[in-house]
């Protein structure tokens, strides 16, 4: 679960570069342990020789996908919502249990198709879909996702299916689990799962079992949810995910606080989110939040660490539905289902899905250091795959200067000056970065990257 902050710093603390759609944004991350630097990079007898000069990175057109999400469509109004038990059991096998290489979280298998033009399903027999929280595979790298068995219990790894998150897309294709995209802005993720590749025990499924978790996926509310007056303050809702990242299908039972809460979540941002009474946990984040109708309503992903029984979900749609704002992303405006759709409709063989319009990442951290007569930027890591990387950026750079948009280089030494010049960034701007790079003990080059434009990719591979 991401700690709900007041306030967001930007001195001194790890920043992900991020851009939106009016400007780009830094957000606060806690990934300080990441942070390695050589005594050598503060000391002023510096030896330099060559510099290096990488090659543009461009910007990708969108191509959008036919996508169908798949709800209840039954008359809400009408219809007796189910026993609590029989609510429960009607949704159990849903709940994915995620491990990554830093921690844990839970999943949803929802019930969602990529469409051919004339609406058959594109993505193949054996194909489904687990939404998450974007911050539950931040970290990139290796993933397994545990599916339950028949009997709901999650320790048989023929029901366990790995990959990798991040990277190149086609170095990832023979893996059972890949990536499709993820959002920081709305902190949603969806994991594309092949049931017809190996487990993690080595085995195939067998059609009996594959058929089983097919079956097992999840429907969100229908349209007629909102207007039937059931989804309101007080109504009883549950959860089922992985809290401490060991404890696979608990199940937690309360009410929804209130509707439509703005707050603000580290490393997000204000969003607004489904209010919650019921417990949750680290490793809770990612896991579904349902109706007594058997509904998906809400991806747990926040709660207050400091008072109890106040946690958030990112709710299904919010009153105000994305179709309303016609491709204009706003955090405050739209719920999973849209965040869902736009990020299997975007992605391609070469591309990770994304929202357009959100704000994205650029993929590299930096961190303010001290030195003899100063500061200066250190970059802290760089993301395999992204943007910064395909540019040439690498972990341990010294950024010196900036040019934005063809411009003069400006220097920056501290945080704050290159914040500054990164929030004016719209999409379609390009930058450049000029630093020092050590190639050996105490020999430095001077470094320039490639063009970076500011696109509408979260985690993007550029081809070559």
């Amino acid at each position: 679960m991401k700690k709900i902050l007041k306030t967001l710093t930007l001195t001194l603390v790890c920043l992900i570069v991020c851009i939106s759609a009016a400007a780009c944004t830094f957000i606060k991350t806690e990934g300080g342990g990441n942070q390695t630097t050589d005594g050598n990079n503060s000391s002023d007898n510096k030896e330099y020789n060559s510099s290096t000069t990488v090659t543009d990175v461009g910007n990708v057109d969108i191509n959008y996908r036919k996508v169908k999400f798949n709800y209840n469509n039954i008359d809400y109004a009408t219809e007796t919502p189910l026993e609590q038990k029989d609510a429960i059991k009607k949704v159990e096998r849903s709940s994915v249990a995620i491990s990554v290489a830093d921690g844990a979280g839970s999943g949803v298998l929802i019930d969602i198709n990529l469409l051919n033009d004339d609406e058959t399903v594109a993505d193949g027999e054996n194909v489904v879909y687990v939404l998450t929280c974007h911050h539950v595979i931040s970290d990139k790298g290796s993933v397994t996702l545990q599916f339950p068995d028949e009997n709901c219990r999650y320790e048989d790894d023929d029901f366990a299916f790995t990959g990798v998150i991040g990277g190149n897309i086609s170095d990832n294709s023979a893996c059972a689990v890949t990536l499709i995209g993820g959002d920081v802005n709305s902190d949603i993720a969806l994991l594309r799962v092949d049931l017809g590749k190996a487990a993690a025990s080595g085995k195939v499924l067998s059609d009996k079992d594959k058929a089983a978790i097919k079956n097992s996926k999840v429907k969100v509310a229908g349209d007629g949810y909102i207007d039937s007056g059931k989804f309101v303050t007080g109504e009883e809702v549950f959860s089922i995910g992985n809290p401490t990242g060991m404890l696979p299908g608990t199940v937690s039972v309360g009410t929804i606080s209130y509707l439509e809460r703005t707050t603000s979540v580290s490393d997000i941002g204000e969003m607004s989110l489904l209010q919650i009474d019921l417990t949750s946990n680290p490793g809770n984040s990612g896991g579904g939040l349902y109706n007594l109708y058997g509904d998906l309503i809400g991806i747990t992903n926040a709660g207050n660490t400091n008072y109890q029984n106040i946690n958030f979900a990112i709710p299904f749609v919010l009153s105000n539905d994305a179709e309303e704002t016609a491709g204009i992303y706003d955090t405050l405006n739209h719920g999973f289902k849209y965040s869902a759709e736009m990020l299997l409709s975007t992605a391609s063989s070469t591309n990770y899905g994304c929202i357009p319009g959100s704000k994205q990442k650029f993929g590299f951290t930096v961190t303010e250091q001290a030195q003899v007569g100063g500061t200066y930027i250190f970059v802290a890591s760089v993301t395999d795959g992204g943007l910064a990387a395909a540019a040439g950026l690498k972990a341990n750079d010294i950024i010196t200067k900036i040019s934005v948009n063809g411009g003069e280089y400006e220097s920056v030494s501290t945080v704050s000056e290159f914040s500054a010049i990164m929030k004016n960034l719209n999409i379609g701007d390009k930058f450049v970065l000029q630093g020092e790079r050590q190639s050996s003990y105490n020999r430095y080059t001077t470094f320039t990257t490639g063009t970076i434009t500011c696109s509408q990719f979260w985690f993007c591979f550029i081809a070559q």
